[in-house]
């Protein structure tokens, strides 16, 4: 039994060439590393434009750091606010899901009082709990060097 032909990507074979399931000329793999590196390309190009604007601080641009925060100083913008929008983010990101939920049950009883109508909860997922998790990091890390001197 041939492996390449028993199952597995391949489904039909014409002439020399194998088809995968969608009928186009290249295996799965090689459809995976075609698209990957197209999206390292995609991320190459906007990681130049992003230099060439100043954004990591090595060449002068609109998006150098040391120029953002000296223009955030003038504007009197502290540490202190940078904490309290770090919580709001935070605390946005925690309850989201809460306050949809409650809002979709609200508005199901208001159309049907009976309650016949039971909702599936909405729940976050893997990266609702890694920018939840990312943002509590975050204020507790400049909480603690803001506040330690």
């Amino acid at each position: 039994m041939n492996p390449l032909t028993s199952g597995g990507p391949f489904k039909k074979m014409k002439g020399n060439v194998m088809k995968n399931r969608d009928n186009s000329g290249y295996p799965d793999n090689t459809k995976n590393q075609i698209r990957k590196f197209g999206y390292n390309m995609i991320v190459l190009a906007i990681s130049i434009g992003l230099y060439y604007l100043g954004f990591f601080g090595t060449a002068e641009g609109p998006l150098n750091p040391s120029g953002i925060g000296q223009k955030l100083k003038s504007a009197g913008f502290n540490g202190h606010h940078l904490l309290f929008a770090l919580s709001v983010l935070f605390i946005i990101s925690l309850t989201w899901n809460w306050i949809y939920n409650s809002v979709l049950r609200l508005h199901l009883y208001l159309e049907n009082p009976k309650g016949e109508n039971n909702p599936k909860p909405v729940k976050k997922g893997k990266w609702g709990h890694t920018v939840c998790g990312a943002l509590l990091i975050l204020i507790l890390t400049f909480a603690f060097h803001m506040y330690k001197n």
